[in-house]
């Protein structure tokens, strides 16, 4: 997904001067989140469009089943047909509360990963790179985004 293609990079931008220049590899927490924060956001606000046409073409599913035709004969017709009558902006209809929730989900599933993948390697000697370091880490990681985005969902 584009928010965990964006986050090292934009992690890199927001690490302090002080923690680059002491050639330290502990990012600050603060950090993280801010990263994920901001990864959620971006990926959201630009993938909304295609949220958008996912949802509209779900609903048209259940009407489908109760004898309604369908609005989008396909993707690429949904796309079009939203767009030239809603305007470009009905692709974007409710991309704030999409930015919001994602925002969260990316702010803390994000810098937990990282969490604990530094705790495991570092108090565990886990392998950075093994199976049990990624699946553990991202499981711990995925309860956490689970009970931040709650109140949201």
């Amino acid at each position: 997904s584009m928010r965990i293609g964006l986050y090292e990079p934009i992690k890199a931008v927001f690490t302090p001067a002080s923690a680059k220049r002491a050639g330290s590899t502990d990012t600050p927490f603060y950090t993280k989140l801010l990263s994920g924060v901001t990864c959620g956001a971006l990926a959201s606000g630009v993938c909304n469009p295609t949220d958008v046409v996912k949802v509209r073409m779900q609903a048209d599913g259940m009407g489908a089943a109760k004898g309604t035709p369908p609005r989008y004969s396909g993707l690429l017709n949904a796309f079009g047909t939203i767009a030239r009558t809603e305007g470009v902006a009905g692709l974007y209809k409710g991309v704030s509360p999409t930015m919001q929730r994602a925002s969260i989900v990316a702010a803390v599933e994000l810098s937990t990963y990282d969490e604990f993948k530094s705790f495991l390697v570092r108090e565990l000697a886990l392998s950075q790179s093994s199976v049990v370091t990624h699946f553990s880490a991202s499981l711990l990681a995925g309860f956490a985004a689970t009970l931040a985005s709650s109140p949201a969902d």
